[in-house]
């Protein structure tokens, strides 16, 4: 019977090659996360009170949060601007709303929404990216007969939706680093 030498130079070879091999086939590369940028809430504070000396001549009736980015910016724009806060459950990115029709809160909808068509809305949220939920939402507003403005945090200048009111510009296709807000999981 052969003797077979595991520490022959032929068994390393061997087991190094499939190794190798095996490494190629099955290792999944680790893809480069975006960079992260983390803001902080002293520069919410300052952006926020930035909208609202923007928008303060707008006269609106009420402000509109979009679910979930927008909330906290428009509760800060509500207290600094003393004006009444809604929401509006809409996100392309979290969960598919697209087909839905606009959820707007209790509170200022009845059963012709009449009375919204003589108020003026703004409608905040924390970024304007691609602007595919604010083009759908305008489309939800207009087809209601509800009048807004839209104000952010960050507009990113290659989007395709267009903003009254801005706190900071940016340029995702320069810079595609990904905003993390104080309010969000890091």
């Amino acid at each position: 019977m052969p003797n077979y030498n595991m520490e022959s130079k032929y068994v390393h070879e061997v087991d190094n090659n499939y190794r190798n091999g095996y490494d190629r086939i099955f290792s999944k590369k680790k893809s480069e996360s975006p960079k992260k940028v983390f803001i902080t809430w002293n520069e919410i504070d300052e952006w926020t009170n930035t909208l609202a000396d923007l928008t303060r001549a707008g006269n609106y009736d009420a402000i509109i949060g979009v679910q979930r980015g927008g909330l906290i910016p428009a509760v800060l724009l509500s207290h600094k601007l003393h004006m009444p806060m809604h929401t509006v459950q809409f996100s392309l990115r979290d969960h598919k709303h697209a087909e839905e029709e606009i959820n707007l809160a209790v509170g200022i909808t009845d059963d012709k929404g009449d009375h919204l068509r003589n108020l003026k809305y703004l409608v905040v949220d924390d970024i304007n990216d691609s602007g595919e939920t604010f083009t759908q939402l305008q489309e939800k507003f207009s087809h209601a007969g509800i009048q807004v403005d839209w104000a952010v945090l960050h507009d990113n200048q290659p989007s395709k939706f267009t903003v009254n009111y801005k706190a900071i510009n940016i340029d995702k296709s320069k810079d595609p680093a990904w905003i993390v807000y104080p309010w969000e999981s890091k």
